[in-house]
C-alpha cells in the first residue's frame, strides 16, 4: 500500500525549495550589482592611498563631514520632538485626515531630490512664505546652517515617521487601555509603556533620517 499523502507532501516540498532557489538566483543579481559597485568604489580609493589620505585630512572635507554630521543630528532631535507625537496620533487615530495627513508625509518620497530641494527653498529663501518672517528675528536659511537642516528634515521626515508609526500600531493597543484603567493617563500609559515597547523603531526611524 503506498503512502500518497506523504509522496505528494514530498512533491510540495520539492516544488517549493526549486521556487525558492530560483528566487535566490534572480534576486542574487541585486546582491551582485550592490557587491561590485561597493567594491569598485573601495579598490578604486585603495589604489592610492597617500592621495586618500591626504584628502581626509583636508579641512574642508573634515568641516563637510561635521557640518552633514551636524545637521544630521539635529534633524533626528527635531523629529524626535515633533515627528513621534504625529506618529503616535497616525498610529492609534483612524479618519480620512489620516490618510490625508500621510499622503503628504509622503510626498518627499515620490519627488525628486533636485525638485524638493526648489520647493523647501522657495519656501525658506529670504523672501519665502516662511524665510521672511524668521530673517526679521535673525534666523536666515539661504547658505546657512539651518537651509541644510530644513532640507534634511523635509526628505527625512517620511522615513521616521512611517518607521516610528509602525512600532506603535505593534504596541497592543489594550495594554494602553489596561494602564488607563488602573489610573494612568494617555501621556503617562505612551511614556511608560508605548515609547519603551517601540525603542527599536524610534532608533530605526533615527538612523534612516540620520542617514
Amino acid at each position: 500500500m503506498t503512502d500518497t499523502g506523504g509522496g505528494s507532501l514530498w512533491a510540495r516540498y520539492k516544488r517549493a525549495d526549486s521556487t525558492l532557489i530560483a528566487f535566490s538566483l534572480i534576486g542574487s543579481t541585486l546582491v551582485i550589482f550592490a557587491f561590485l559597485a561597493l567594491a569598485t568604489i573601495t579598490i578604486t580609493q585603495l589604489a592610492d592611498i597617500p592621495f586618500l589620505i591626504q584628502v581626509a585630512l583636508d579641512s574642508r572635507v573634515i568641516n563637510a563631514i561635521l557640518l552633514t554630521f551636524g545637521a544630521g543630528l539635529t534633524v533626528v532631535f527635531i523629529l524626535l520632538i515633533l515627528g513621534t507625537p504625529l506618529a503616535y496620533v497616525l498610529a492609534r487615530t483612524h479618519s480620512r485626515v489620516n490618510s490625508l495627513v500621510e499622503a503628504l508625509i509622503d510626498i518627499p518620497l515620490v519627488l525628486p531630490h533636485t525638485v524638493a530641494g526648489i520647493m523647501v527653498y522657495l519656501l525658506f529663501m529670504q523672501r519665502g512664505l516662511l524665510g521672511a518672517p524668521f530673517k526679521e528675528i535673525g534666523i536666515v536659511f539661504e547658505d546657512a546652517f539651518p537651509g541644510i537642516v530644513v532640507a534634511m528634515l523635509f526628505v527625512s521626515m517620511p522615513f521616521y515617521v512611517n518607521t516610528v508609526r509602525e512600532g506603535f500600531q505593534k504596541v497592543p493597543l489594550h495594554i494602553e487601555n489596561v494602564a488607563r484603567t488602573l489610573g494612568a493617563t494617555r501621556f503617562r500609559a505612551f511614556t511608560l509603556i508605548v515609547l519603551p515597547l517601540s525603542t527599536r523603531h524610534i532608533l530605526n526611524g533615527s538612523v534612516l533620517a540620520w542617514g
